[in-house]
Order: C-alpha cells, then structure tokens, then sequence
C-alpha cells in the first residue's frame, strides 16, 4: 500500500503542477472554459488473425461459389510464387470441367496445430453430371506469416490423387442413337455411317497440304480449321469436321497420303426417302453452341449430334440413351495411375409414330412445291397417319457434310419451307365451323334439323341489301332444311343460323368453337403448333 500512495500522491502533484503553469501564462486572463466531462479513450482495435481453421473455410467456401481470386489471395507466399493466379484458376477449371463437376461441397473435419504449421482436414465431394458423386477426405496444409494463416497450396486440394502433377481423364462411351419408325417398323430416322476427320498437330509435315485437303472435303476456311489445332498439345487428336462415307471413300487416297489427318467413323443418321414428314420428325445437328454447357450439365462431351427440332429433339433423352464414362487419373506423360469413378452406358430407346411411310410420301408428293398443309386421321382412333406441309425439305441436307449450300437456301428460300403450315399455320375454318354452328343452332336456339328451312336465293341480305352476302351456288339451293344445308355446305342458310345465334347471345358461337377444342393447341407431342384465334 505505501508503493500505491506514493504512486497516487505524486500524480496528484502532477496534476496540481499543470494547473499552476496554467494559471501563470501569459495568455488572456479569460478564464479558461472546462470541459464538464472528460471524453473517454478510445482503442484502435487491431483485426484478431483468422483461426487455422476459419482460414481453411474461407479458402473452401469460395471454391464452392467459384471465386477463384479469393482462393489465390489466401495462399501463403511460398504457393503465390510457384503459380500465377491465372494458372491456378484455369488447373480448378480444368480438372472440373473434365471430371464433368456441377457442384463442389465441403466439410471442415479437424484441425491440429504444431507452432507456426496447422493441418485441417475436410470432406469433399464433387456432384459430376457424368459419374455420379465423387467423395474423399482431403488434409489442408497452413502456415503462419505476419500473424496470419495461409493456404499452402498443391493439387491434391483438387483431389488427393492430383498431387504431384496428375490429371483427371475421362473417357466417355456414347450409345448409338436409337431409330424413330413409322406403324410398321420402318425408319422415319435411323442410323448411318459418318466419319469423322480431323488432326494430329504433332504429325504435320505439309501444313498447306493439309489445309488444303481438310479445306475441299468439309468446306470449312482454311484458318478456321488452323485455329482448332493451334493451341492444343501435339499428341492430341483434334476433330475438325464429320463427313460422309462416300465423301471420305472418294478421297481416299489424298486423305490418305497426307501425314496429321486421321479419321474415324461413327454412326450418324440419315432420313430414308429424302425425309418422310420431316417437319414433325425434325432433324439432329452438333452440340449448339449456345446450349453447350446445358449439354455438359447433362454428362454429354460436347461433341454429339443432337437433335434441334421435331421427335428428334422433343425426344432427345429418349433416343440419346445415357452417355457412359471411366474417369481415371493419369500422369502429364497419360499414364493411368488410378480410376476414380464409372457409370455403364445406357442404349437409346426407339420412338414409334403412328405415321404410315409410304401413304406420308404419297401426301407429299401431292403438295408438292404449293403452299399449304395436308392432315389425314384415322376417324375412329385420332391417330395422325400423315401430315404434310408444302413446299417441304429433305432433312438430310441439315446432316450431310457438303449440305452448307443447300442450308442456305432452304432459310433463304421465301416460302419458308420449314414452317409447318399444318401445326403452326393460323387460317379461317371456313366450311368446316359450319359443323360448329349447326350444333349451337340445335342446343341454343332449339333448331331441328329436319324440320327447320331456310331459303337461299344464291345470296343473303340479312344485314341489309348494301351488306349482301354470296352463296357458293350461284343460283341457290331454294329451301333447304338445316341438316341439307350442312350436307351442301349452303352459305346462306349459315349466315341466316349465326345471325340467330347472335341474337341468342353474342358468346355462344365462341363459347362452342372452343368446346370443340378450336383456339387451343391439339396436345401432339413432337411438334411446335399454335392454338389458333377464337374470339
């Protein structure tokens, strides 16, 4: 206590000091304003260094949102100067998108720490689209610099067995896709033989050869065809185009001569007969670009043909079958050190229609080049047994490897052959919504149609002489009950049974058009169709 009196007693006198030296200035004798209360002290808080843990967390959530700077901004030095942020980024990405990964989770596990070292274990799985969902368990190095614990990075924190330099690989298996038939079995749409062509960079020894011959079989520019090989590593077999058997058989020996071209047939499809109902069969095309990585979410490799209209698109999952894969670890040299996850292949499954080939032909062929569309239905079942469109198009032209000039001039063509007048074309029933009216007539306006009549002159002034109105028999039918006149189509007599109708209520003509199923679409599957107008 004589220590802390001493303490207290002389910080009085200090106190008491400065007061006097105030008091003694030769400032204005003012008295000098006090505060009434003296601020407290404040404390610049100094940020407490993030746990081993927490910084693990950090570094693991931004890799399940893809924020790949944050990642790199938590690596400790040491990582920051054995790789660049982009190369970082691009060996995730890389890795991700081979192994097909659509989303990344993690678990903080443990966490032990020796000194300035820590060790954080994690679970991780990888969701792919391709071989289901990947899980290991992952140990996390950090070390301590300035008070704060960072990342020290290698690739096994992708996945332990990268560690070292490793790659992921997966090799894909791809079904044949399966056939669209008519009602007895015979091919709308089946398999084919095309063959695809492409290079081994590596291999070149006459680049303008080369580009010359890859030139004249696919009709890609020569500079395109360079810039799908430019980047990529020498051993690597880069598809450039896919052409026809014939196409590949009557160039054979300039292929063949020819060092870094190879090929490879595949199936590939065709349409029988220049295309049976192609506006409902449709057609398949590569991968759209604009779709490609929907394609990839869906375990697809990006390359595939795929279809873009008609049953070949509405049944795309049908007919695709589902992709198998092998993803498999391997050295920068493409060894194979380990196989981390597989899934079987699954074959397409064949769509059957109820179309009649021979008879749908026959339909065409009647159209021929006019503007209009055909529907012929089996009356007791519904069943569509052909339905065309004119002018049409032969689908084959959207596949075949030298069809870039005929593309263009089906879009290019005025007539718009691959709008199909019979499920999206829009026009006025005419006699066909007579059937309409006479059964509104029955129920709403109590007609007979045996006992009601009309007379019909060869024309009708229902709405006045200035608004007369023609019927298609010039001379007339004279009188006519109601059901003739549904049997001769009378104009007259209709125009006498909607004025009535009207009368009734001006919403019962089109409250019965849509009971019918008018203005509304006809549930075909396979096809784009409007529902067309009804008021």
């Amino acid at each position: 206590m004589p220590n802390s009196q001493f303490v207290i007693r002389n910080s009085l006198f200090a106190i008491l000091a400065m007061l006097l030296l105030v008091g003694c200035s030769s400032s204005p004798t003012t008295a000098p304003t006090i505060p009434t209360s003296v601020p407290a002290p404040t404390l610049t808080p100094t940020p407490l260094p993030l746990s081993p843990d927490a910084a693990a967390a950090t570094y693991l959530s931004a890799w399940g949102a893809g924020d790949y700077a944050t990642m790199y901004a938590r690596l400790s030095p040491d990582s920051q100067a054995a790789i660049d942020a982009e190369s970082f980024a691009q060996r995730y990405q890389n890795a991700l998108a081979t192994a097909t990964v659509l989303t990344v989770t993690t678990r903080l596990q443990s966490a032990l720490r020796e000194g300035g070292r820590a060790y954080v274990s994690f679970h991780l799985a990888l969701d792919t689209a391709l071989v289901g969902t990947l899980v290991t368990d992952a140990v996390m190095s950090l070390s301590l610099h300035e008070e704060q614990w960072w990342v020290d990075w290698d690739e096994g924190l992708i996945w332990p067995q990268l560690e070292g330099g490793h790659y992921f690989r997966m090799e894909y298996t791809i079904p044949v896709r399966a056939n669209i038939y008519d009602r007895a079995g015979l091919g709308l749409a089946t398999g084919g033989t095309i063959v695809t062509i492409g290079v081994i960079p590596g291999q070149i020894e006459d680049e303008d050869a080369l580009l010359a011959a890859l030139a004249l079989v696919t009709g890609l520019p020569p500079d395109e065809i360079r810039g799908r090989y430019a980047t990529v590593p020498a051993d690597w077999r880069v598809p450039v185009a896919d052409i026809s058997a014939e196409v590949s058989v009557d160039h054979n020996d300039m292929l063949s001569s020819i060092a870094g071209i190879y090929r490879d047939e595949k199936d590939g499809r065709t349409y029988p007969h220049s295309g049976a109902a192609p506006h409902v069969v449709g057609w398949v095309a590569p991968v759209p670009a604009e779709q490609l990585e929907a394609y990839r979410a869906q375990g697809y490799r990006g390359d595939e043909w795929v279809g873009v209209s008609g049953l070949e698109a509405w049944g795309e999952e049908v007919l695709a079958g589902q992709h198998g894969g092998v993803l498999t670890v391997v050295t920068s040299a493409g060894e194979r050190i380990a196989t981390v996850a597989e899934r079987s292949v699954v074959p397409g499954r064949a769509i059957y229609t109820t179309f009649d080939r021979d008879f749908q032909k026959q339909v065409q062929q009647i159209l021929g080049g006019r503007k209009g569309a055909i529907v012929v239905l089996n009356v007791h079942t519904g069943a569509v047994l052909a339905l065309a469109s004119g002018p049409g198009f032969d689908p084959n032209v959207f596949v075949g490897p030298a069809g870039a000039v005929g593309r263009s001039q089906i879009l290019a063509d005025p007539r718009h052959p691959l709008f199909n007048r019979a499920t999206q074309g829009t026009y006025p029933l005419a006699s066909v919504f007579k059937i309409v009216t006479m059964a509104a007539a029955m129920e709403e306006a109590g007609m007979d149609p045996d006992n009601t009549f009309f007379y019909c002159p060869g024309y009708w002034e229902g709405l006045g002489p200035a608004a007369r109105k023609g019927c298609w028999k010039e001379d007339g039918h004279g009188d006519i009950s109601l059901k003739d006149g549904l049997t001769a189509s009378c104009d007259v007599t209709f125009y006498s049974v909607g004025q009535t109708l009207d009368e009734v209520g001006p919403d019962v003509l089109p409250r019965f058009g849509r009971g019918f199923g008018f203005g509304e679409p006809t549930g075909l599957e396979g096809v784009f169709e409007e529902g067309g107008l009804m008021p």
